[in-house]
């Protein structure tokens, strides 16, 4: 009966398996070593090669991306400044104003006031608000 506490492996420091207990060998560590490894000769073959070739490789491998975002950012722009005043406003000031257990807006309430037609100028921000919820 072991009265310490299961046995700890004392590279890994996870429980320790039937293997490591009749070969002594760590399987965890091996694998870091190896990937550790691996990870040294890729950041020696960066180091060696010419940095401006390093930086172009980069930029071909973000290409894709950069051309989705341009395809898109007007459209991106557009929504970002709206959700900005609305949603995610609130939903910023809920955060920051919040309480550490209420920072939520209330997203029923404020489905129901925009389907009764309220707008967002004026008190639709405040009351939907943690704070204003509790009546704080």
């Amino acid at each position: 009966m072991n009265v310490t506490g299961p046995e700890v492996c004392p590279t890994c420091r996870r429980l320790i398996c039937p293997e490591w207990r009749t070969n002594r060998r760590c399987w965890v560590a091996e694998l870091m070593s190896l990937l550790d490894a691996r990870v040294e000769e890729l950041c020696a073959k960066i180091l060696l090669t010419f940095p401006d070739c390093t930086t172009k490789t980069l930029e071909e491998l973000r290409k894709p991306k950069l051309e989705a975002w341009n395809r898109n950012k007007e459209d991106s722009r557009a929504w970002l400044a709206l959700n900005m005043m609305t949603e995610a406003r609130a939903g910023f000031t809920a955060f920051n104003e919040g309480s550490k257990d209420d920072r939520e807006v209330d997203f029923v309430l404020l489905r129901q006031k925009l389907a009764a037609g309220q707008s967002w100028v004026g008190p639709l921000h405040d009351s939907i608000q943690p704070k204003l919820k509790r009546g704080a």
